[in-house]
């Protein structure tokens, strides 16, 4: 029994995708060297609601963006289908502040209840990141907030969105915060 549930844990993860129950813990190192995880470490949002977007990323700060492989794991407002969110990271790549090349999607991940977390990996070359998450769905619910829990860090507090969940953002707001955490897992 152990064996197998070994072995489809590597599934889960050879596929970059993994649905937890609980927030991920936090794991001491260095992005920075004193921080290897950021985003909502230690209070978390608990605001849940729809907006007029489909897509929504947040800039990784300078002090913690580098070319390496990431964890990305977001929390579930809703089961089921009105919880589902794929999850995105976007680069600057014209050095204008505002993300404009996609760096990877995650395939649609759904909660099996409210407040289950998801969990993808990703690569990049590029030293400028913005994570965040998109859907298709107009009545998809989702963790948001203009109040910053304690403890956010590492993310900025302004938001860059788009109405469809395939175009690059095209507007921004702030302050507005999320249930998201990064993870350097590979320098």
């Amino acid at each position: 029994m152990k064996r197998s549930i070994i072995a489809m844990g590597f599934v889960l993860l050879s596929i970059g995708c993994v649905l937890a129950a609980d927030k991920p813990a936090p794991v001491s190192g260095s992005l920075r060297p004193e921080v290897r995880t950021i985003g909502t470490v230690g209070a978390t949002v608990s605001d849940i609601g729809s907006v007029d977007h489909l897509l929504q990323v947040w800039r990784v700060l300078p002090a913690y963006a580098r070319p390496g492989k990431y964890r990305l794991s977001a929390q579930h407002a809703a089961s089921g289908r009105v919880g589902a969110f794929r999850m995105v990271a976007y680069a600057d790549t014209n050095d204008d502040g505002v993300p404009d090349k996609r760096i990877g999607r995650s395939p649609e991940l759904k909660a099996k209840k409210s407040g289950d977390w998801s969990t993808w990996e990703f690569k990049t070359t590029l030293g400028s990141l913005f994570v965040g998450t998109c859907w298709s769905e107009s009545e998809t619910r989702i963790y948001y907030s203009k109040r910053q829990p304690e403890g956010y860090l590492g993310l900025s507090d302004e938001v860059f969105v788009s109405r469809t969940e395939d175009d690059p953002p095209n507007g921004a707001a702030k302050p507005r915060f999320t249930n998201i955490l990064l993870e350097l897992v590979d320098d």
